[in-house]
């Protein structure tokens, strides 16, 4: 099959186009059709954290969600990757502790929050940041609930090898269409197997997501709670928010995302090839707009994502990111 070309973004910097992004994509609908692609769609490519809504899938199919009483602050935690603001360690310490287990527990290694306020916060204290403040705390929470479920010992959950992660192989495999069991894999920054899957299969597990009664339980609670999936001011949360619950996002690291709107019949999916993730953003919102998925008077809410400046330190504007 020849490959298309891929989608430009281009930083700007006066009146020149000071750096150029390349960016995979594809947009399908619930029917499972192409509406548009860009570049290679069918080479493998680790999704890193873009996958976390599917990955959530399994704790509702092992039976945790239901056994522990969990609920939908739950399911939209373990889909995140958020900023460790409060809300969401006090949620994950909670989590741990009803197991009497805490943030040692987790396998995902010690990070400093993603707002300065929240760091300063910690160092007035005088604490230092623990693995309940890594981005991916939330995921692994999940992954503990269903290791707690079945019995599995929880040391080392988070090897490939471990049957935790022979069932997420199973879930992924389904949902993507796409056998992932003996794909390439590496590991992802929070120690988690991230297994090689093409963008077009990205695409096409968010549209299964939403076709099973367990994957609408899933977007349901990040439409409940926005803030859980990523935190104020991020484009997840904050697109999530500005449409009242009808389009999602979720970003992974080296230039992933994947989007849908149920709603509005789109499913998005791409990867910029250099990893930036100013382009794979920026692609994401623009194509969300492009296909209707973004009304005008969301778009005002919207602004940052979709028209974004390249300000420089006096905050003057001095350019722009576009298609």
């Amino acid at each position: 099959m020849s490959l298309q070309t891929p989608l430009k973004v281009f930083v700007t910097r006066g009146p020149m186009n000071e750096s150029e992004h390349l960016v995979d994509a594809v947009v399908m609908n619930s029917d499972k059709k192409i509406l548009t692609s860009f570049g290679d769609i069918y080479s493998p490519i680790y999704p890193r954290s873009a996958i976390k809504m599917l990955q959530a899938l399994l704790v509702i199919e092992s039976g945790a969600y239901e056994a522990q009483k969990l609920d939908a602050r739950h399911l939209a935690l373990a889909s995140s990757s958020h900023y460790a603001d409060p809300v969401h360690t006090e949620l994950v310490h909670e989590w741990l502790a009803q197991y009497n287990l805490n943030e040692d527990n987790l396998r995902c290694g010690v990070q400093s929050p993603s707002r300065d306020s929240v760091r300063d916060s910690l160092l007035l204290a005088n604490l230092k940041p623990n693995r309940g403040h890594n981005n991916c705390s939330g995921k692994h929470s999940g992954l503990i609930s269903v290791c707690v479920h079945k019995g599995y010992d929880i040391k080392n959950y988070d090897d490939y090898n471990h049957p935790l992660q022979k069932d997420m192989i199973k879930t992924l495999s389904e949902v993507y269409e796409y056998d992932i069991g003996h794909a390439p894999y590496g590991i992802d920054g929070c120690g988690i197997p991230t297994i090689a899957t093409p963008v077009f299969n990205l695409a096409l597990g968010h549209v299964n997501l939403f076709k099973q009664t367990n994957g609408k339980l899933i977007l349901d609670a990040v439409a409940k709670y926005p803030d859980l999936i990523s935190g104020q001011n991020n484009f997840p949360t904050e697109i999530t928010r500005a449409t009242n619950g009808r389009v999602f996002a979720k970003v992974g690291a080296e230039g992933i995302y994947c989007a849908l709107s149920p709603e509005d019949n789109i499913y998005i999916a791409l990867k910029a090839r250099d990893g930036g993730s100013r382009a794979s953003q920026f692609a994401t919102a623009a194509l969300l707009k492009q296909f209707g998925c973004i009304r005008e008077s969301e778009e005002l809410l919207l602004q940052k994502f979709l028209h974004p400046k390249i300000k420089n330190w006096e905050g003057l504007t001095v350019g722009e990111i576009k298609l």
